[in-house]
């Protein structure tokens, strides 16, 4: 109601710092063409989300940062709670990207396999001859906003960090594979090498003052949840709701589409944040 009584633009007004479809990463993507074309650090992108015509200007989470404690005079309030949850979009983009070298540029087999476990653990090895393609890396980024938060007096007791559940079970994931059962089982393994390598990387840097108890796992919690999904009201954990035309009740769907949750989904997840933060962060 407030904002609409402000009647702001979401368009054109920064009602939010967190934007669909972003990436990780301190540059805007170009969402409205294949993720094998973003382009970070895009020059027309004057605003984040500003729409044009091949032009989204989607800031990565590290910009949204930036523009964040640009907009607090880089003093964030110190009752403020930072979630941070990001590296979906970076890991099925990235996968898309070498997909699309392997196509275009005929790398083998074996690089594309490579470079694919490669991301999952932060390594910054992978070019690229198309000037055109960047790859992101979202243990490095997230580690980084952390840091940058403890920078300007963020208390540790205030960021929390959730990882990912495991990408091979999204409808996105099958549908990028074409249900090749061996990239599926690669995508299953890079989901665990990035849960770990996210977990060393916030955890035993020695810079930071990051708390093992405020990374969420979301993978623990959605594993519990397709493990006995009827217990918690679903028919249907394979397919996406918009896919099959069951849109909009989506009934007993856990995907709405092939990489998002329902919404009874992100209820459960949201109120399991609520739970981890509650357990342990007893004031909030």
């Amino acid at each position: 109601r407030k904002i609409q009584s402000l009647q702001l633009n979401p368009y054109t007004d920064n009602i939010d710092y967190a934007y669909a479809s972003a990436e990780s990463a301190n540059w805007y993507d170009n969402d409205d063409t294949g993720p094998h074309v973003f382009t970070p650090e895009n020059p027309n992108c004057t605003k984040p989300g500003l729409m044009a015509p091949g032009n989204a200007c989607v800031p990565g989470m590290r910009m949204q940062l930036t523009h964040y404690l640009e907009n607090v005079n880089n003093k964030p309030n110190p009752k403020t709670l930072f979630i941070i949850w990001v590296g979906g979009n970076d890991m099925i983009n990235d996968i898309d990207k070498l997909i699309y070298l392997y196509e275009k540029t005929g790398i083998d087999k074996q690089t594309l396999y490579k470079n694919s476990l490669a991301f999952a653990n932060d390594e910054k090895s992978i070019r690229s001859n198309n000037n055109s393609i960047h790859f992101s890396y979202p243990v490095y980024n997230i580690h980084k906003a952390v840091e940058e938060l403890e920078q300007h007096g963020v208390s540790p007791q205030q960021i929390y960090v959730a990882n990912l559940p495991d990408l091979s079970s999204a409808p996105a994931a099958k549908a990028l594979t074409k249900n090749n059962k061996i990239l599926l089982s690669i995508l299953h393994l890079m989901t665990n090498l990035y849960n770990f390598n996210l977990y060393i990387a916030l955890t035993t840097d020695s810079k930071l003052h990051f708390q093992k108890s405020h990374l969420i796992s979301t993978y623990d919690f959605q594993e519990k949840i397709f493990k006995h999904p009827e217990q918690y009201g679903f028919t249907n954990i394979e397919d996406s709701c918009v896919t099959n035309k069951a849109d909009p009740i989506c009934q007993g769907y856990f995907f709405f589409n092939t990489l998002h949750p329902t919404a009874p989904s992100g209820k459960l997840i949201a109120n399991n944040f609520i739970q981890e933060i509650q357990a342990s962060h007893p004031n909030t």
